[in-house]
């Protein structure tokens, strides 16, 4: 029997204006950095996905907080936890 750890980190920010989210997700082979953004008035907004290392994920996150506080965003939504499965 293996375990295998699934990371979870989701944050949302927020202006008047403007969103901006991040989670990380398992895809088939390694970590993915997903990112969203757009405005709250319109449609338009974007999705971007980035392939990370888990040891690059602390000071990505760092890294997207500093900027969105930089640019007046406020952390609306956050969920931090390590998920363990077992597979047989």
């Amino acid at each position: 029997m293996e375990t295998l750890l699934g990371y979870q980190n989701r944050r949302r920010f927020t202006t008047k204006t403007k969103y901006y989210q991040y989670w990380v997700q398992n895809d088939l082979f390694d970590l993915v950095l997903v990112k969203t953004w757009g405005s709250l008035t319109s449609k338009r907004g974007n999705q971007q996905s980035i392939p990370i290392r888990f040891s690059d994920l602390p000071s990505l996150s760092a890294n997207i907080e500093k900027r969105r506080f930089s640019h007046g965003y406020a952390i609306i939504e956050s969920g931090v936890g390590i998920n363990a499965v077992q597979i047989s």
